[in-house]
């Protein structure tokens, strides 16, 4: 957050001095900021349900009893740790160009006025918002703290969005696994057995429902403000 009162203050105090690209940058660095703080504040509003959520899926893994169900829940694991590695991935193969084609130095540009001015390179945003006056430490220290901040931000963003897609793919994966149980319902001709089955089923049925509902709450409001946040950085990209 404190990068993004930097950026901020100087988007405020100095302006658009750079190429339109630099400015989009900073602002979609500053939306993506606020929203990796978002990302944590109100998961953290609903740790009830979470708590909830990740205790019912610790007990599923621990009390699971057949190959076939342990099979089912390894394939919804295994798609949510797929997704995990290509969203990280991804994100971590798009900051290292970043700071690779930005590396600490003055850079010599031409303005609108066709004269060179020397300007010190920062990983995103306009270069023209790093002050030249600044000893070289503390230009240092601020390109490092803007190197740190993305990988930082990457990791919370896309975390956040990984979590929630791995507690999705596990209810997910326990649906599927009461659907395969109804089939076992009919396999016994006493009454007494069927009975069980049923209210067994029916138990587990309301059980995963709650889940679902305590999820949906959870995070509604948050996909929302992730939609909003992607609709307006597309709009200005």
């Amino acid at each position: 957050i404190t990068l993004v009162m930097i950026f901020g203050n100087n988007l405020r105090t100095k302006g658009n001095c750079g190429s339109i690209t630099e400015l989009v940058d900073a602002i979609s660095l500053m939306t993506t900021s606020s929203m990796a703080v978002i990302k944590i504040i109100l998961p953290w509003c609903h740790q009830k349900s979470l708590a909830l959520i990740v205790g019912s899926s610790v007990a599923d893994w621990v009390s699971v009893d057949s190959k076939k169900s342990k099979k089912i829940m390894t394939t919804y694991a295994y798609i949510g740790r797929i997704v995990l590695i290509v969203q990280m991935f991804g994100a971590y193969m798009t900051i290292v160009p970043l700071i690779l084609l930005r590396l600490p130095k003055l850079a010599e540009i031409n303005d609108d006025g066709n004269t060179s001015v020397l300007l010190r390179n920062i990983p995103i945003g306009p270069r023209c918002w790093v002050s030249t006056d600044i000893s070289n430490f503390a230009y240092l220290t601020y390109y490092a703290f803007v190197c740190v901040h993305l990988f930082i931000l990457a990791t919370a963003y896309l975390g956040s969005d990984v979590y929630t897609f791995g507690l999705a793919m596990h209810v997910c994966g326990q649906f599927e696994l009461l659907y395969e149980n109804v089939d076992e319902i009919g396999r016994t001709n006493r009454l007494t057995e069927q009975r069980d089955k049923i209210a067994k089923f029916v138990k587990r049925h309301n059980h995963l429902l709650m889940l679902a509902d305590k999820f949906e709450k959870a995070f509604n409001v948050l996909i929302l403000c992730e939609l909003g946040a992607n609709t307006f950085i597309i709009s200005i990209s």
